[in-house]
């Protein structure tokens, strides 16, 4: 629900997973390292689609127009035909690692897509990958690896 959550205290430690509501105008997510706005931002993300985020203890978590599970129990995303839209998704948890298609969403002013080694707030994420797509491109991807789709959706091929 929306809110702000301590988490350690009213959500459990961990990474969620994290989808927009249906006509959702500004879906968000802002962990901080205290409850005022003063305190340091952790992570501030714009949600379209699907994020996951770590949460770590003793901070502190807003939620705005979104839903959010423990990782590895929200409903999937992925259609019949092996495709997701705009969103982030953790391979190997949320879509099996292998071959997937990039592709450009019709009207997106920009298609891209990042790939990063870690989830949002874990400390880990570094940015191993980004691409601005103009047409189809092939993407392989591995157990553990964290793909941001901006303007695109992507399929999996094997």
């Amino acid at each position: 629900e929306d809110g702000t959550y301590l988490v350690g205290f009213d959500l459990p430690v961990g990474d969620y997973a994290v989808q927009e509501r249906d006509n959702a105008m500004f879906a968000s997510i802002i962990v901080r390292a205290g409850e005022s706005t003063d305190d340091p931002l952790i992570v501030h993300k714009l949600v379209s689609g699907q994020a996951d985020v770590y949460l770590a203890r003793n901070t502190w978590v807003t939620f705005f127009e979104v839903r959010a599970w423990p990782l590895g129990t929200e409903p999937s995303l992925m259609g019949e035909d092996g495709a997701v839209g705009e969103g982030a998704y953790l391979i190997g948890k949320q879509l099996p690692e292998g071959s997937y298609t990039v592709s450009v969403v019709d009207k997106a002013p920009l298609s891209s897509y990042s790939v990063y080694s870690g989830i949002l707030g874990s400390g880990q994420e570094t940015l191993t990958k980004f691409e601005v797509i103009h047409g189809d491109t092939e993407l392989t991807l591995n157990a553990g690896d964290y793909v941001e789709l901006s303007g695109a959706t992507m399929t999996y091929i094997q």
